[in-house]
């Protein structure tokens, strides 16, 4: 998503942040995961530094759902009168999926479900498994993943 931003419009592309949030997967085996603190910080960081080179806004893409924190790194950056955005939003995702004609919802939708496996075929077809389309597992009840983790919703 973010190079194709970056090839619509007149931004500069910098190296993704590639460890986030995860803390819904910590029961799973090699998962490494950073604080929302640290997050917060290392995003607040690299826009501070952008500002200081004269780059004025800063375009955020998450790949992430457990990222919750970049809506606050956003919200404070813009409260403080510094330009920052944040993509995909909810509505961009209900928009996404209305045109492609997916009716699972981003409330409903697992992970590697239809939501995220409609993305990477498109970027890296090469990365996904044959049998991909009938995998999707939908839990229409997650209030408690916060607390439970991903572990107490699918395998």
């Amino acid at each position: 998503m973010a190079r194709e931003i970056a090839a619509a419009y007149p931004v500069h592309l910098l190296p993704p942040v590639t460890i986030g949030c995860s803390h819904e997967h910590a029961d799973w085996p090699g998962t490494v995961r950073i604080s929302s603190v640290t997050l917060h910080a290392v995003v607040g960081d690299v826009a501070s530094s952008l500002r200081r080179s004269g780059v004025e806004a800063l375009v955020v893409v998450n790949g992430h759902g457990g990222n919750y924190v970049l809506g606050n790194v956003a919200q404070e950056s813009s409260a403080r009168g510094e330009r920052m955005v944040l993509f995909p939003a909810a509505e961009d995702w209900e928009q996404a999926l209305e045109r492609a004609g997916v009716a699972t919802s981003p409330l409903t939708d697992m992970h590697a479900g239809k939501i995220e496996t409609s993305n990477l075929p498109h970027a890296r077809p090469e990365s996904v498994r044959p049998g991909y389309e009938a995998a999707d597992f939908v839990a229409d009840d997650r209030r408690h993943l916060l607390s439970f983790g991903l572990s107490a919703y699918t395998d």
